[in-house]
């Protein structure tokens, strides 16, 4: 069997994660479960003791080595962790007004963090789980993204934008998992990815240019700006992508 990443015939692991496993820190609750809820409902529908998995999509050294570093490296970005100095981010500000806020963050690596968020849109494309069956990149884009998280090239700023939304820490329910889903941006199609209080944001096609992802996205010099939402902007935010009342 081939791996999807290399497309070379290798032994093929038993167990690749789609998300990775420090994305679900704090999901779970005392006993290792986290639930599941239904969208359209806002229900659970059961439990997980772990995190999502694919048998047979990846070799060993794609999985654990050209994707396992960019995880690595985002961990530490986004759940904190230790750095030396010259590798450590700098949060340089932080603006708010009326419930919207914006993170600006210089000295973060263009190069591991606009791969590690390639290769989470990308491996939930490649699952076969019918938790990420939203994910249909189509031959051409998951092709493009294929070769630059193989050839470790995180393209133009402009290429498969993505912006980030973090929620304040009260307003979300906890120890849940929302389906990814395509959601339309003024026109535009972009997938959704939402975890543990924050949303990733991708778009796709570079035909169309939205302000809202020019005003905060991974850039080439090695800064990022990521929105940071609370109480109504929030609510209203979060219920335009997702269809669900919060």
């Amino acid at each position: 069997m081939k791996c999807e990443l290399c497309k070379t015939d290798k032994p093929l692991l038993k167990k690749s994660h789609i998300i990775p496993d420090f994305m679900y820190e704090g999901l779970f609750d005392e006993k290792h479960f986290t639930s599941l809820v239904k969208l359209d409902e806002l229900r659970i529908i059961g439990k997980k003791p772990t995190g999502f998995y694919d048998k047979n999509i990846l070799c060993k050294k794609c999985d654990n080595e050209i994707i396992g570093q960019h995880e690595s490296y985002a961990s530490k970005i986004l759940h904190g962790g230790k750095f030396s100095e010259r590798l450590k981010y700098k949060i340089t500000s932080f603006s708010k007004d009326q419930g919207a806020g914006k993170l600006s963050v210089e000295n973060i690596d263009y190069k591991k963090f606009k791969l590690f968020l390639l290769s989470m849109l990308w491996k939930g494309h490649i699952s076969k789980n019918e938790f990420f069956k939203s994910i249909n990149l189509g031959q051409k884009y998951s092709e493009e993204i294929r070769k630059m998280l193989l050839n470790e090239d995180p393209g133009k700023e402009t290429d498969f934008e993505t912006m980030i939304v973090m929620y304040s820490k009260d307003f979300l329910p906890a120890k849940m998992l929302i389906p990814p889903r395509k959601v339309r941006m003024s026109n535009t199609i972009c997938y959704l990815i939402h975890i543990q209080g924050v949303s990733f944001l991708y778009k796709v096609s570079s035909g169309h240019r939205l302000e809202s992802f020019e005003n905060s996205k991974l850039r080439e010099d090695n800064s990022a700006q990521f929105y940071v939402l609370e109480g109504e902007i929030a609510r209203s935010f979060y219920n335009s992508l997702t269809g669900v009342p919060a």
